[in-house]
């Protein structure tokens, strides 16, 4: 870890080589990452939380994968870039940049947007059609 206190910012980052990743935890997600660069305000509250490389981010039944993503504890936003995924259940929606409004529990996606969704009846379709 390295802490630059004139500019309040902390890296973290996880050991070439390692699966281990950095992870936040926050009473609203849980963020990995092999690389997080977070910056402080001066009464030590995070600000923001950039992450890098192999992204995963968990809440409740949501859960959303990318190459990086920026947590801003001003708005409550996730900016997931770089081939984001979010997945809900068998859900899936995919698009250039997907930003998660923590606050108001709420998907924006942004340019190229992929859906892929499996309803019971489309299941019981495609079971059908193996047989």
């Amino acid at each position: 870890m390295e802490f630059d206190y004139n500019s309040w910012l902390a890296i973290f980052e996880s050991t070439p080589g390692s699966t281990e990743q950095v992870v936040v935890t926050d009473p609203e997600f849980i963020l990995k990452a092999n690389r997080m660069i977070i910056r402080f305000e001066g009464t030590n509250d995070v600000q923001r939380v950039d992450c890098i490389g192999n992204v995963d981010m968990m809440r409740e039944d949501l859960r959303a994968r990318c190459g990086h993503a920026i947590f801003t504890r001003e708005d409550g936003r996730v900016l997931l870039q770089e081939s984001p995924v979010v997945m809900k259940g068998e859900q899936k929606i995919a698009g250039e940049q997907i930003c998660i409004w923590l606050n108001d529990k709420r998907v924006q996606v942004m340019n190229g947007v992929r859906v892929e969704a499996h309803t019971d009846e489309a299941k019981k379709d495609l079971g059908s059609e193996r047989r």
